[in-house]
């Protein structure tokens, strides 16, 4: 091999080399943030009755992170609804003998967390939409999908 040849191999190795050691350092301080489907399930220690929901994470971009992660500090890594502190009471709370359930305690049951966040996002948009068809609006008016709100439409089976 030629010393021109020698020299031009290095050089690509080189640039190659220093590429890829870019990209390390950009991935440290970039955010990782899941594109595709999260499948939400009850932690381990649940019996499940229904299946496990399938959420279309990219389909809600529309929407800041902290509306759903809303003990998020944006520095922070994201953490799971069902994280230490957060929602990660595996039993539902029981009732008191008035027959209620303190809202800071109910919050913190995973599901409730969950339905209330995702149907309630959900039912919401569809009041808005209801409000939109009723309107005398124009017809370049977009109409927001609403969502699931229904048990087997996220538990299919």
């Amino acid at each position: 091999m030629t010393t021109f040849k020698l020299m031009l191999l290095g050089v690509a190795v080189l640039a190659v080399f220093s590429f890829s050691l870019g990209i390390a350092e950009e991935s440290e301080e970039s955010m990782c943030i899941p594109m595709g489907t999260i499948v939400l399930e009850p932690p381990d220690q649940v019996e499940s009755k229904r299946s496990a929901v399938e959420f279309p994470h990219a389909v809600h971009f529309d929407y800041t992170c902290s509306t759903c992660h809303h003990k998020w500090e944006k520095e922070a890594v994201v953490l799971s609804c069902m994280a230490a502190g957060c929602h990660d009471a595996a039993v539902n709370p029981k009732k008191t003998a008035e027959g209620s359930v303190s809202p800071k305690e109910a919050i913190r049951y995973y599901k409730a967390a969950y339905h209330s966040a995702c149907i309630g996002c959900h039912k919401e948009i569809k009041k808005q939409n209801q409000a939109l068809e009723n309107s005398y609006r124009s017809s370049s008016t977009p109409i927001q999908s609403s969502g699931p709100t229904g048990c087997s439409e996220c538990h299919p089976k």
